[in-house]
């Protein structure tokens, strides 16, 4: 039996990867580019700041929010697919984990 401290880390493993495979999964079917994948993954997971990812990739902050919007509003439609009505973390990755196979 897992304890607690166990049970939280084993559980924010399983949310990372889902995360994961939510986003590649939304980035491959909306055939987005790596580097628009690389914006939003940067913005999202390290919090880089929009004006220094505009600077960098040569884009408007603007741009930058609309890739962060569409794409969270996708990924979330992503999870309510894999998920089920009652949202649950382990349907989910088995739910993903056919797909991939």
């Amino acid at each position: 039996m897992l304890r607690k401290g166990e049970a939280e880390t084993e559980r924010e493993a399983l949310r990372r990867e889902l995360w994961r495979a939510l986003v590649d999964r939304v980035f491959a079917q909306t055939r987005m580019s790596e580097t628009s994948k690389d914006i939003f993954l940067r913005l999202v997971e390290e919090e880089a700041p929009v004006a220094a990812l505009a600077a960098e990739y040569m884009t408007t902050p603007n741009a930058i929010y609309r890739l962060k919007n569409r794409m969270t509003a996708k990924i979330r439609e992503a999870w309510l697919a894999a998920a089920g009505p009652d949202g649950d973390l382990a349907d989910a990755l088995e739910a993903l984990a056919k797909e991939l196979v």
